[in-house]
Parts: structure tokens; sequence; C-alpha cells
């Protein structure tokens, strides 16, 4: 999806905690999934800082759901 169709809301970017928080996840668990690549698409905000936008976390969420 093009980002200039995105709202603001969907641009924000999660912290890695808000991220964990959101899903009920610990912050271990958290860089686990990230680091091993089972995340979600993540932002690499400064050198030792990554964040997840909005719409990456809730495709990552709608990509789990078990029919």
């Amino acid at each position: 999806m093009p980002s200039d169709h995105l709202t603001a809301d969907e641009l924000k970017v999660l912290t890695l905690k808000e991220w964990a928080a959101l899903n009920t996840l610990s912050f271990g668990t958290a860089k686990r999934l990230i680091s091993d690549g089972l995340g979600p698409k993540t932002i690499q905000l400064s050198k030792r800082r990554i964040g997840v936008r909005v719409i990456d976390a809730l495709a990552w969420q709608e990509a789990r759901v078990r029919s």
C-alpha cells in the first residue's frame, strides 16, 4: 500500500516496548521475534533504536489470525 494513502495514525511509529505491550508480549520476546524475522517490519530510527509503524503492526497481527 503506497504511503500517500495512509492516515497519520497508520504511519505513527511505536517503540519496541509499545509494540510489545500492545501485543501482550514481554520485551525480550518482542526483541527475539524481530531479530528472528518473525515480527512485523521495522524502521531504523537511529543507530541503536528501531520502531514499528502501526500499519505494519496491524498487518503482522492480521497475518497471525487463526481461522
